[in-house]
């Protein structure tokens, strides 16, 4: 039997809850039981805090637009909270860790923008019903999966055979795709693309504004500070490909069991070397 470390699931990876998804998730259960009072209390499928608070196109013509965020915090019901939670534990140490948590909210609320526009979008093509709302913050889940898989394409799921991330999200961007062009139910695919698409974009842009930050920072040597901070993150860089990048195809590969005392006195150390990054 292969032991896992504390925190590891079956998945493959380390999970445990963090700052950011602690906020959200907790953030989700206050709506819900607000949510819970209004329906008790009018005892109509559409309450007034869902009509409110909820996406819609006629939401949208009143100028509620605070809808395209506030949407993302509402859920049909607890097995819909809950599943969406699951899904966003499942991969928010691994993203927040390596891009922090500001970045790790910014990421998720772009998924919640972006689904919510593309969705709206598209009910407004086909003329549909507009007292239609959205709720549900699954834009935001699949820009955070997405977001993991853009950081880790070749990292196997374990649980899924040790099929690469990449081709899980081809199998995903397939689903979502098929069911917007041939809808046969009431979730909200395109939202779910809508997702899918900012992850991957956010992701991109952050790695490319990373990369240019650095080569500005390499450029402006006029005082002793810039140089230290270029010095610095040089070292930070070299110290992430030459140590600690091998560790982690090792996990990649054959799990954090395998790693020995020395490597993980070293992924500790990586640790705190980012954290310091991020609050610089």
């Amino acid at each position: 039997m292969v032991s896992r470390t504390p925190y590891q699931n079956v998945w493959g990876w380390v999970t445990r809850p963090t700052p950011g998804f602690i906020w959200l998730f907790t953030s989700f259960l206050c709506v819900f039981v607000v949510q819970s009072i209004f329906q008790l209390a009018q005892a109509v499928p559409l309450t007034t805090f869902n009509e409110m608070f909820a996406l819609s196109i006629t939401g949208i013509r009143k100028a509620y637009v605070w809808q395209l965020l506030s949407y993302g915090f509402l859920h049909q019901d607890i097995m819909h909270l809950l599943l969406n939670s699951f899904l966003l534990y499942l991969v928010a140490y691994e993203v927040e860790y390596q891009i922090g948590v500001r970045h790790f909210l910014g990421l998720f609320f772009t998924g919640i923008l972006t689904g919510g526009l593309l969705w709206l979008g598209a009910e407004h093509l086909k003329a549909g019903n507009p007292t239609l709302v959205l709720m549900g913050c699954s834009g935001g889940v699949f820009a955070t999966i997405f977001g993991f898989i853009t950081m880790f394409p070749e990292r196997p799921i374990a649980l899924l055979g040790g099929l690469r991330a990449k081709f899980l999200g081809i199998i995903l961007t397939a689903i979502a795709v098929y069911f917007i062009v041939f809808p046969s139910n009431t979730v909200a695919h395109m939202a779910h693309l809508g997702g899918i698409l900012a992850g991957i974009a956010y992701l991109k842009i952050l790695s490319y504004q990373w990369r240019v930050d650095m080569t500005i920072g390499s450029r402006k040597m006029s005082s002793s500070a810039s140089r230290r901070h270029v010095e610095r993150a040089i070292s930070r860089t070299d110290f992430i490909h030459q140590k600690v990048d091998p560790i982690l195809d090792k996990i990649a590969e054959r799990g954090m069991s395998s790693l020995t005392e020395d490597e993980r006195r070293i992924l500790d150390e990586a640790r705190e070397r980012l954290s310091a990054k991020r609050v610089a």
